[in-house]
């Protein structure tokens, strides 16, 4: 079985659907408090500035995200790994000769039209993963309570989880324009049609080679 690495890529692609790369900055801090990563001289008091600030309250962002990719997964199997996929061609419609009757005229019943079936084969895999570790002695020391410990790997939880909505959603939708991009790249130089557009202006179907 293939087994195809594509962690580098959704790294990347995660990077632009939340917002990390490519972006305007702006200074938004006299509008709302955004939050400091770590403590300055502005951590103490107004009045002897030697007080550090305590945190009075610790609020944990713990949001499920359950995606908006579209439904193109399949199930996995137990046993094997091979994945047959057997589908059957529309068979054409043909004249009705019982409405047409001439004599003396055989009309053989007797007929085989067998059915037009195709099968494919998938056996490749991609995987990545998503690695974070858990710890419970290094940060007791950081909360008041076991209930606030709990919150905290609980939200480490449902962020990991959430990584890999996020990652499943883009590798979704590459997929799809991936099949777009092929489907309009068909046939480019051999003048055989790979999609149908619509021209507006005619308003009558145009094929793109």
């Amino acid at each position: 079985m293939k087994v195809t690495q594509v962690h580098s890529i959704l790294s990347d692609i995660v990077q632009e659907l939340t917002g990390k790369t490519d972006v305007v900055l702006e200074d938004l801090s006299n509008i709302v408090d955004v939050g400091k990563t770590i403590f300055d001289q502005t951590s103490v008091d107004n009045y002897v500035k030697k007080l550090v600030n305590r945190i009075g309250k610790t609020d944990f962002e713990n949001r499920v995200y359950s995606g908006t990719g579209s439904s193109i997964l399949k199930d996995s199997w137990e046993f094997g790994s091979i994945l047959q996929r057997v589908a059957m061609e529309l068979p054409e419609a043909q004249e009705n000769k019982s409405w047409e009757l001439t004599d003396g005229t055989s009309y053989p019943t007797d007929v085989f039209h067998q059915p037009k079936v195709s099968a494919k084969f998938f056996n490749s895999k991609t995987t990545f993963e998503i690695a974070v570790s858990f710890t419970e002695k290094q940060v007791k020391e950081s909360f008041n309570s076991a209930t606030e410990l709990n919150s905290f790997l609980s939200m480490i939880s449902t962020t990991v989880q959430n990584a890999l909505t996020v990652s499943m959603d883009a590798l979704i939708e590459r997929t799809i324009n991936n099949m777009i991009g092929v489907t309009l790249a068909k046939g480019i130089g051999t003048g055989t049609a790979g999609a149908i557009t619509i021209d507006l202006k005619k308003t009558s179907p145009i094929a793109v080679n």
